[in-house]
Parts: structure tokens; sequence; C-alpha cells
């Protein structure tokens, strides 16, 4: 199994933070900025030039800024697109903002249900929806610790290896930053801090690729990290965290 993870397009959140440098006025589940849109177009169209390897599977958050990544990319590879409900954010979906300290939800912050599957669906005609997303939204949890996205990440890689492992699937996921963070080092067999922070940072850019492979069928070779924030596709003056 090759797991291609895109982090989600410049959100409306990521625009805010680079503007003020703080997150007041966060959105609960931002959309896509101008500039988010574009860059995942360029994302898709690598993929049909075949700069990157062919999925055979797609993959999404249901956030608002990760279907709107991979849906131009569903469109133009012709795929339907799995929406998963536990490929979010670390911290859920929520309103308030976020504890500088801990990077988390601050105290008293409220869970937000997300958007209705068809404004999901609107944005991407591919995307099939689990159960549990409705009219009402998808997130139904309340507000995230980090030790909680941490554990979540390693459920997550259970299952892809439960599902893909020892096959020659070409896995891709879009979803976001910080929980990328988890779910790499849940797929390197990593520890989190007893808090559930992760130990390193790896710095991932908007619609930036990393390629992860699982070990061969019959070979002791572990995980090989091929590449992590793959930006090939976009100019510089495109490039955005």
């Amino acid at each position: 199994m090759q797991l291609l993870f895109i982090r989600h397009g410049q959100s409306r959140n990521n625009a805010y933070f680079l503007q003020s440098g703080n997150n007041h006025n966060r959105w609960p589940d931002p959309p896509l900025t101008d500039l988010g849109q574009a860059q995942a177009k360029l994302l898709a169209q690598s993929f049909e030039r075949g700069d990157l390897p062919r999925p055979t599977v797609l993959m999404t958050s249901l956030m608002l800024r990760a279907v709107g990544t991979i849906a131009p990319v569903a469109a133009t590879l012709n795929l339907p697109v799995e929406g998963h409900l536990h490929l979010h954010e670390v911290g859920g979906c929520f309103r308030g903002e976020f504890d500088e300290d801990s990077s988390g939800p601050m105290a008293g912050a409220s869970p937000d249900p997300g958007h209705a599957g068809s404004e999901l669906q609107a944005v991407c005609p591919q995307l099939v929806l689990p159960a549990g997303a409705d009219e009402s939204g998808w997130y139904r949890g309340l507000p995230e610790t980090t030790f909680e996205g941490w554990r979540r990440a390693q459920r997550i890689v259970a299952e892809l290896r439960e599902r893909f492992g020892g096959t020659d699937a070409v896995v891709a996921m879009a979803g976001h930053g910080w929980f990328f963070q988890c779910l790499l080092g849940a797929y390197l067999g990593l520890s989190p801090r007893p808090t559930g922070d992760v130990v390193n940072w790896f710095l991932v850019h908007n619609t930036s690729v990393s390629l992860l492979e699982d070990p061969r069928p019959g070979h002791a070779d572990g995980v090989r990290v091929v590449w992590l924030n793959r930006t090939a596709h976009l100019p510089h003056d495109m490039i955005t965290e």
C-alpha cells in the first residue's frame, strides 16, 4: 500500500491567521479561499500529467476545506471519494478559539456539526457520504483533546492496514496539517508525549503531498517515507501554510 497524504488548500482560517497572527474569530469549518481553490486545481493537473502516483482510492475528511481540495482531483481522475467521519483536524469541528499553550480548543469551546451532506456533495459531486453524515451535519463529538487526536490517528492507520495492507492500493487522503503529525507518528509506530502532543513537527504546506509506503509483502523492510511536503505543482508565490 502507498499512502498519499494531501493537506487541504489554503482555507479562510489560514488566510485570517496569515493576516492577523491569531485565531480569534475563526470559522468552525471554513471553506477554501480563491487561492486554495487554485492550489487544488493545480494539484489535480499534476495527477492528470502523471507527476504523482495515480490513486486507486480517494478518501477525505468531511471538513469543507478538505472536500474542496479533493474535488478537482476526483473530477480529473473520475474516481469516487470516500468521506470519512474520523479524518478531521485535531480538536474536531468546534466553535471557539484555540488555546495558544496547548494548541487545542479553549475551555468553553462548543462542538459544531459541520456542513450538511448536500452542501458537501455540491462542492464534490463524487463524494460518497458515510453513515452518520446527513443534512444535520456529521461531527457528533465534543471538542477533542490532543491525546484523543493521536489515538484516532492510530485507529485510522490500523483501518488502512486492515483494508489495504499487502496490496498495490494507492490511497490518496485529503486531510489536515496537525492530524498529519499524529498520522505520521502512528504510521511509524512512534509514541506521543503524555499530553498527546507530537514530539516533532513536520511542515506541510497547503496542497502538499506526502508519500508513505508500507512494507512489501514477504519483506522485512519497514515503512518508507518516500517524500514529505511535495509542492512541485505550485509556483513559489502560491506556496502557503
